[in-house]
């Protein structure tokens, strides 16, 4: 065990130091957008030791101790921007049902950077940490893809500008 501890530290300070702004493009799914500044695509086995489901999110973009993220899904099923509402009101019914100390700050759907979007604000408790989440979806390419922009109740206020202005930048590519 003492003989990977050296290489385990230096794999971990190369890592955090190539923290750097960058734009993203995820091409399988036609979305680009600005991470907060200082944000680190994570990869595969990050993302499994972090969301441990088997819903878990694809692309997932975290500050360096993980606090914060923001992280890309596609759902797999077809939809349209017309079944934004019903989704809504399943979310509505059901995630009271699945999410411990779920707090509802916004539910709506709503036009955001000349998109319809299906926008929930949420703090809840996850295992380790109070949670805020803000949830965007929406149907693009006739699939419906969510971005997640997650953070631990304790680092939301220093991090909500950034995550705002992350979504902000989103766009989405033909």
């Amino acid at each position: 065990m003492f003989l990977f501890k050296p290489f385990i530290s230096a794999a971990l300070v190369l890592w955090l130091v190539s923290f750097s702004a960058f734009a993203v493009e995820i091409k399988d799914i036609g979305v680009s957008f600005d991470p907060p500044d200082g944000f680190k695509p994570l990869t595969k086995e990050m993302i499994k030791l972090k969301f441990p489901s088997a819903n878990a999110p694809e692309w997932v973009y975290a500050n360096e101790d993980f606090s914060v993220t923001v992280a890309v899904k596609r759902s797999g099923k077809k939809a349209k921007k017309s079944d934004l509402n019903a989704i809504l009101k399943t979310m509505v019914k059901t995630y009271p049902r699945i999410i411990p100390n779920l707090v509802w700050i916004e539910k709506e759907v709503a036009e955001f950077n000349g998109e319809t979007w299906l926008h929930t604000e949420i703090t809840s408790t996850a295992i380790d940490a109070d949670i805020h989440n803000n949830i965007y979806m929406t149907s693009h390419r006739g699939e419906l893809i969510a971005l997640n922009f997650n953070s631990t109740k304790k680092m939301y206020e220093q991090y909500k500008t950034q995550l705002q202005q992350s979504f902000d930048s989103v766009k989405l590519i033909q």
